[in-house]
Order: C-alpha cells, then structure tokens, then sequence
C-alpha cells in the first residue's frame, strides 16, 4: 500500500501476471469520499451564507427604488375587468409603504409588502388607516425606470394584468 502524492489517500498497486497488461491501480475511496463530502458541505454552506445576502437584499431594494414612484395607468386586464387608463389615472407606490390609486372617477388606498425576492407584491386593503385581513399577491412581471407589468393567474378563468409607464 502506498499514499497518493496529490491527496494523500491510500493507493494500492498491483501488476497483472500479463506482460501486455497496464497497471491496476486500486484506490481507497473512503478516503476520497470524507474529503469530497467535506469540500461540498463547505461549499454548499458558503452558498447558503453568500447566495441570500448576494442576491435577495440587493434586489429586494432595486425592486423596491424602481417601484416607488408615481405611475401612470396604461390599462388593466382581467377575465371581467378591462381598463384603458386616461389621463389623471395612476398607481403612487409611497415609501411608506402605502399605494395611492386613482382611476375611473375612484380614489383607493393599500399596503403594499414586497415578497418573494422582490419577485411578487403582496397587496392588502385598508379601512380606517388599518390593514385588512386578506390579501391578494401580483407577480412582478416586469419593471424598469419606464414600464411596469404586474400580473396574476390564480387559474382560470382569473387572471390579471396591470400595465403601468412612466
């Protein structure tokens, strides 16, 4: 028995009683699984630590600078529900957390929470400046300084589509 140079796991070498046959080389695989299994945990716990922090916090905030501003209503679409937005009409996303809407003659207040990664908005009614049981969510399909699509299948025949610009 002899150790590798490379990883230092136990090498066995043996010679076929063939003269035209190659060299067998046998390896100690547990050796090589405990520091395989080692380097993946380690790997995978760097992944949990770095990934959320990497990734969720950072888009969660763009999500978030991107969304509040004031918008206009370009239309809404549902299965029931179709709105061509008109001058005047908008969605107000506020830092506070609170969506200011104006369309169709109506005023409308709710909370908004972003979710998901900044993927989804979760969306709840207010009455008396309290937040409502219930809640609906709506997938933030796209957004950008200039556009933005906010879209819901809860399996038909309910879908929506809200098209915002600025």
């Amino acid at each position: 028995m002899e150790t590798c140079k490379e990883c230092d796991c136990s090498i066995r070498i043996s010679s076929s009683a063939y003269p035209d046959d190659a060299t067998v080389i046998a390896w100690n695989l547990s050796d090589y699984k405990k520091k395989m299994k080692r380097l993946i945990t380690a790997l995978g716990l760097v992944a949990l630590i770095i990934g959320p922090v990497a990734c969720g916090k950072h888009d969660v905030g763009t999500t978030l600078a991107l969304l509040r501003h004031k918008w206009n209503i370009v239309s809404f679409n549902g299965e029931a529900y179709r709105y061509t937005g008109k001058p005047g009409d908008y969605y107000d996303f506020r830092a506070d957390s609170r969506l200011y809407a104006y369309y169709g003659g109506l005023f409308d207040t709710l909370v908004y929470i972003s979710i998901n990664g900044g993927k989804s908005l979760q969306l709840y009614n207010i009455k008396g400046g309290k937040r409502l049981d219930g809640s609906f969510e709506l997938d933030i399909e796209k957004l950008s300084s200039s556009v933005c699509i906010l879209h819901k299948c809860q399996g038909p025949p309910f879908c929506v589509l809200d098209s915002l610009s600025r």
